[in-house]
């Protein structure tokens, strides 16, 4: 009895204000003017929260007609007001049927407004196990294929075939990260794969140098001070692995990229730059959402999920990226982090020792 009595408090509340404004049309000297109008916009308005069924919208109305129609004809038998007062019978049921349009309008829209986010998620979630599927798919063969390339290396007997065996292996690593990368978007939120933890990045900026100058004959310079913030070491280093290998795919091969990290208003802002070929100005708000087709000027391959990953990464973290370009000129990505008050250093601490700029 409870539990129906809360479902249908707005029912019983309308039919109790109800019952007391025809009395008050009946037993009292107020007239009929108001407590008449209080009726009908009172079923007005409890329509608008309650939209009933149908069947129940018409019962309802024709109960409402007939009772404030009886009760104006005893107004009107004891010469308390005029005839021509009933005609406000049917125009007040006029504007009830013009809120049930609305309202049954605005229903049939709120449910296509569900349907289309169900169906959304759904697809996501499709992506989502593709995403997963395809990175486990790809995770066997690439081992072989690396244990067999890595055979075939060592025992080699001529320069020119190690030469070939590692730019196989080379292209293995290329098809890891992707895999990786594969894996970090199926996750919904990253949040959840972080093991956060106080770090230095300059000493993660350090590292990234140290891992990527002796893979290009581009110019890498860093310039750091102490950074320090609280978040997941992996990521991170995910995330300026991608800024980087992203600045080495569009710059010349006698190009330079600048790595920095600086304090700046209470946050930590990571800096990747290069003099390469830019973005296209239309193309630079697109540039890191998922499935991406790389826009920059000179079109060379790439997968389109870097950026995606380093938003997603810098989200999960509190953060933010952003990026500026100028075609011919180069391309800066900016990550923002918030700035954590303790410093302590990551897993190469001589990388991150002040400010430090190397070529």
């Amino acid at each position: 009895m409870r539990t129906w009595v809360a479902d249908r408090w707005p029912e019983l509340g309308l039919a109790a204000f109800a019952a007391v404004n025809v009395w008050a049309m009946l037993a009292t000297h107020v007239g009929e003017t108001v407590p008449f109008h209080f009726v009908w916009i009172s079923l007005t308005l409890v329509y608008g929260y309650r939209t009933w069924s149908l069947g129940n919208t018409v019962v309802v109305l024709v109960l409402v007609c007939l009772v404030t129609a009886a009760a104006l004809v005893v107004d009107i038998g004891r010469h308390r007001t005029e005839a021509a007062e009933l005609t406000e019978v049917p125009l007040m049921a006029a504007v009830f049927l013009a809120m049930v349009w609305h309202a049954r309008r605005r229903r049939a829209a709120l449910a296509e407004v569900r349907r289309y986010a169900a169906d959304q998620e759904r697809m996501r979630e499709r992506e989502r196990g593709f995403l997963r599927d395809a990175s486990h798919l790809l995770r066997t063969p690439v081992t072989v294929a690396r244990g067999y390339t890595e055979l075939l290396q060592a025992g080699a007997r001529d320069e020119q075939t190690r030469a070939d065996a590692e730019v196989v292996l080379r292209e293995l690593d290329s098809v890891s990260r992707i895999s990786g990368r594969l894996l970090l978007l199926t996750a919904t939120e990253l949040s959840e794969l972080m093991e956060a933890a106080p770090l230095d990045v300059a000493a993660l900026v350090g590292q990234a140098r140290q891992r990527w100058q002796p893979t290009t004959s581009r110019t890498l310079q860093v310039a750091v001070e102490e950074c320090p913030v609280m978040g997941d070491w992996s990521l991170l280093e995910s995330a300026v692995d991608a800024l980087v290998e992203n600045a080495l795919r569009y710059t010349a091969p006698d190009g330079t990229v600048r790595l920095s990290c600086r304090r700046e208003s209470g946050r930590v802002v990571v800096e990747v730059a290069d003099d390469g070929v830019g973005i296209a100005p239309e193309r630079l708000a697109t540039i890191f959402e998922r499935h991406w087709n790389p826009g920059y000027a000179d079109e060379r391959s790439g997968t389109g999920l870097g950026l995606a990953i380093v938003k997603a990464i810098a989200q999960a973290h509190g953060g933010s990226v952003g990026a500026r370009s100028t075609l011919g000129r180069g391309t800066a990505v900016v990550l923002s982090l918030p700035a954590s008050p303790s410093l302590v250093r990551g897993p190469d601490d001589s990388t991150a020792e002040g400010v430090t700029s190397s070529s």
